[in-house]
């Protein structure tokens, strides 16, 4: 749990970095294709703008989404640090703090879902254009190849999508299993037998 928080601090004060500047720390993240045709270069910047319009759509969830996981993210290192140091209030926060991460674990999902199902048409478009462009300039041997490339690319997006929504559903199901186990009355009763240990510190 002292991990999970860490790293969702971390988590969140990037996501913040990315929502403030928006296409610009976008674009500082693309790789640099100094060899690019003009044409697929042009293709490129107009996939950035569109997806950047769609994220500018719902920069507002969006940004209620970040301090959720900043304050999820405290809240879960705070009551999980509480808890190994044997505090009787540690179980206390560190369930509630479980419940919440399930809380914004469900939004953040919800609120990915939708930009995603928004964004994947332009994915999808954009990477027909750009394979049908390079089919123009490819060899006669490569063209079969180049046919196949959008959906092997649009392949990796769902994999990538897949593997993502795993992992979330996979912390959920810890999260409640967490909450469990600190809801019985053997482990309440560990911390209030040594509730004086914090204040012996």
């Amino acid at each position: 749990a002292i991990i999970l928080g860490a790293l969702g601090v971390m988590a969140a004060m990037v996501s913040s970095v990315g929502l403030a500047f928006g296409q610009a720390a976008q674009a500082g993240l693309t790789p640099e294709q100094p060899e690019m045709a003009e044409e697929l270069e042009e293709l490129q910047r107009n996939a950035e703008a569109e997806a950047q319009a769609v994220a500018d759509k719902y920069i507002v969830p969006s940004t209620v989404v970040v301090i959720g996981h900043f304050v999820t993210a405290v809240l879960l290192l705070v009551g999980a640090i509480l808890t190994l140091r044997r505090a009787s209030q540690g179980p206390s926060l560190l369930t509630l703090a479980c419940a919440a991460c399930i809380l914004y674990l469900i939004g953040e999902g919800v609120l990915s879902a939708i930009v995603q199902i928004e964004s994947l048409p332009i994915y999808e478009r954009v990477a027909e254009e750009v394979m049908a462009e390079a089919g123009r300039q490819a060899t006669p041997e490569g063209a079969d190849a180049i046919v196949l490339m959008p959906k092997f690319m649009m392949a990796i997006i769902y994999v990538g999508l897949l593997v993502v929504a795993l992992l979330s559903l996979v912390k959920i199901v810890f999260y409640v299993v967490s909450i469990v186990y600190l809801q019985k009355e053997r482990v309440r009763a560990l911390f209030r037998s040594d509730s004086d240990f914090v204040a012996a510190m």
